[in-house]
């Protein structure tokens, strides 16, 4: 097959070698066989991918016995570390570090903790705008966002405003 301008491949197949070669290169730059060389082995009806086109680090037998020699050494390692943790926690009492503080802050002090605590902090106040979800209006916005709005008359003070009768100012004193 040759090379189109229309993006194919050309896979060269070497029956001597046992070996798919594709212009692509994919196999060569990174280490991966491509679409095109597999393509052919299925039309070839190959059972198995050759060895060296697997390479050694996809392979599960990678880790060497020296590796897993020391895991086995490692592993009862930690587990002796385990026990030596369980024997000595329950030959020492443990105390948190807010336990310790406390302590030696009554020892000092001579003095110690309340158990009932009467002292609450205070409910019902709110800071501006706390919990609103929205943000607080500056009056210089308030009187642009009032000025861009439309003027109309008003019934109860006969004047061009931007407000109408129902929330007149002089609705309130009258």
């Amino acid at each position: 097959m040759q090379l189109k301008a229309n993006g194919q491949h050309m896979v060269v197949k070497s029956k001597i070698e046992n070996s798919y070669d594709c212009s692509c290169n994919c196999f060569v730059r990174n280490g991966i066989l491509c679409c095109h060389a597999l393509k052919v082995m299925l039309n070839d009806e190959v059972d198995r991918i050759p060895d060296k086109y697997i390479l050694r680090r996809w392979r599960r037998d990678l880790v060497p016995v020296e590796c897993e020699m020391r895991n086995i050494f490692l592993s009862k390692f930690v587990d002796q570390l385990q026990e030596w943790d369980t024997k000595i926690d329950s030959e020492l009492p443990i105390q948190s570090h807010a336990q310790e503080t406390t302590t030696s802050i009554k020892e000092f002090l001579g003095v110690s903790q309340l158990e009932n605590i009467d002292v609450l902090p205070p409910t019902g106040i709110r800071n501006k705008g706390y919990g609103t979800g929205k943000r607080l209006i500056s009056t210089a916005q308030k009187a642009i966002t009032n000025g861009k709005r439309q003027k109309r008359k008003c019934r109860l003070c006969r004047q061009m405003a931007t407000h109408d009768s129902r929330n007149c100012p002089k609705r309130d004193s009258t």
